[in-house]
């Protein structure tokens, strides 16, 4: 397995031997869990040249857009592959497409709706369909817009996460207060961090597209950030 990756069947495969050690299946011994989570390294691994290489043309692409953006890149870590896995039932592991990710913050729509098209245009490997949170926002209130493009090599498909400002602050924010409280507060839910999220994510797409901003959001979110504020706190000083 160290130098070969493994084939698609392999690694859908060794999602679904997790995914059921995780329920409880008697059926999965460790011997059989400890080949799955190789396997699953493996196929993660191989996604480290063409992420490097995917991240490089789009500098290119963001010079001959002339935009001075900078683009980040990461390789999604086991724990986290783990526990997307275990979050959704009916995942194919060989069809993710967040494995490698970069990620490109503009200064507003209008610079990011640019950047996108540049970066889909006649891309050498091709690119799948987009998953556009800013017309179609995630119910936590999470907007970006993910395309996906393919790596020329190896076919690996590659996720590009385009922001704005606002909306990095945003998702900032998610990141931190959830490290902070030790929660994972990026999932779609209801508690009262997160509808303070959705309502804040409301007032920034108002501001970014010139948009009335709705009536008594800002009251609503000046006592939600005061309620909150005092929640973190306490929960730091308990922990």
């Amino acid at each position: 397995m160290e130098n070969t990756a493994p084939s698609s069947k392999q690694v859908k495969k060794a999602g679904s031997k997790v995914r059921k050690f995780f329920r409880g299946d008697s059926s999965v011994d460790l011997e059989g869990l400890d080949q799955a989570l190789r396997t699953i390294e493996a196929h993660r691994a191989q996604f480290s040249d063409p992420l490097t290489r995917v991240n490089n043309r789009l500098r290119q692409r963001l010079m001959s857009a002339g935009s001075k953006a900078r683009v980040t890149q990461r390789l999604k870590k086991m724990p986290t592959i783990l526990d997307k896995l275990r979050r959704e039932p009916r995942l194919d592991l060989s069809r993710m497409r967040d494995i490698g990710g970069c990620r490109i913050v503009l200064d507003d729509l209008q610079e990011l709706d640019h950047v996108h098209a540049a970066i889909v245009s006649n891309w050498r490997g091709g690119t799948e369909d987009p998953a556009d949170y800013v017309r179609s926002p995630r119910e936590s209130g999470y907007r970006a817009v993910h395309c996906f493009v393919r790596d020329h090599s190896t076919r690996l498909t590659i996720e590009v996460q385009l922001r704005t400002t606002l909306m990095h602050a945003w998702a900032e924010d998610v990141e931190n207060v959830s490290a902070r409280m030790g929660i994972n507060y990026k999932q779609d839910g209801g508690s009262e961090y997160q509808e303070y999220m959705k309502n804040l994510s409301s007032l920034y797409e108002a501001v970014e597209t010139g948009s009335p901003v709705p009536e008594g959001l800002a009251d609503t979110l000046r006592t939600q950030r005061a309620r909150i504020a005092h929640l973190v706190q306490r929960a730091e000083r308990s922990g």
